[in-house]
């Protein structure tokens, strides 16, 4: 099964936090987008530089956040169906509250009714200490 496929399961199935492991961020980006563009989703990313931006769909609001734990608690709050794409995360592995927050983010959007997921895009598999109990990796993606 293609890469494309995988991740549109995973994004159909519902799971809330995705991560991407690759050196090739504005690859995945796009094939994120294409995914999204194909379903009406609306596409926002995040990253240290810049804060929220948004790269498909319209209308809604970019929430506002420029350090990760204040991004984090925007998603939160955020009442809209989307997809939010993380970048510059793997930078955040060993904060704490930022480890706890994105649990916290990640286990809550389980319940909430607005289908909000995450996708975190890093160069390197380095977040087992950031992952929920008991997940496991399945093509990329956290369960």
């Amino acid at each position: 099964m293609a890469f494309d496929e995988q991740l549109d399961i995973h994004l159909r199935a519902r799971f809330t936090l995705i991560l991407l492991v690759t050196p090739e961020e504005e690859r995945a980006i796009e094939t994120v987008k294409t995914l999204c563009d194909g379903r009406k989703r609306r596409l926002l990313s995040w990253d240290a530089g810049q804060g929220f931006q948004q790269v498909s769909g319209t209308g809604g609001i970019v929430p506002s956040g420029k350090d990760p734990l204040s991004a984090l608690e925007a998603i939160l709050k955020y009442e809209d169906e989307a997809v939010f794409i993380l970048k510059d995360f793997h930078e955040c592995w060993e904060n704490a509250r930022i480890k706890r927050m994105l649990r916290n983010v990640a286990q809550q959007m389980k319940f909430d009714s607005t289908a909000a997921k995450l996708c975190i895009i890093s160069p390197r598999k380095t977040l087992t200490a950031c992952t929920p109990a008991g997940s496991t990796c399945k093509h990329g993606a956290y369960v």
